[in-house]
């Protein structure tokens, strides 16, 4: 692992934990990366356990709590420079909520991007907890160059301060 911004010619900085990586798909190993913070999720969580921003620095409920509008952190990049987009997080995000994922329990009807870069989740039913269901680590939000062309991730390209190198 190798802190952004650390200079190429250091060794990396290597970090072990007691997680096992089943896999790069993150439904197998999400949390792995989200407690290395290598990746993150569109929501996180605060100490007392209520929904706290991640890569959406705010979000509004529509009043009949079928749309919830997410406004990204602007200036983020993923760790091949590539810039966070509301494009990458609903590639990502209607990864993870296909089934038998556990966010696809939550009734999402469509997640689309916004003309102004927002990220748009529009349900079938009003769903109160949708902001924690999408903090979970299987909703990380990795960078486009991650998946491959039959819809598996290749790589793991996060935007969190710490990148995998090997």
């Amino acid at each position: 692992v190798r802190a952004r911004g650390q200079p190429a010619g250091r060794p990396p900085l290597v970090v072990t934990g007691p997680w096992e990586i089943g896999g790069l798909a993150p439904a197998r190993s999400g949390h792995v990366f989200q407690r290395m913070q290598v990746a993150e999720t569109l929501t996180g969580v605060a100490e007392d356990g209520t929904p706290a921003p991640g890569l959406a620095e705010r979000w509004t409920v529509s009043p009949d709590g079928l749309r919830w509008r997410f406004e990204l952190r602007r200036g983020v990049r993923f760790h091949d420079c590539a810039p966070l987009d509301a494009q990458a997080v609903v590639r990502s995000l209607r990864e993870a909520t296909t089934p038998p994922a556990m966010p696809s329990l939550a009734p999402i009807d469509a997640i689309g991007a916004t003309p102004d870069g927002a990220v748009e989740i529009r349900l079938k039913t009003p769903f109160a907890s949708l902001a924690a269901v999408l903090a979970h680590s299987i909703a990380l939000i990795l960078a486009p160059a991650c998946w491959g062309a039959d819809g598996s991730v290749r790589a793991i390209l996060g935007t969190g301060p710490y990148r995998i190198t090997a």
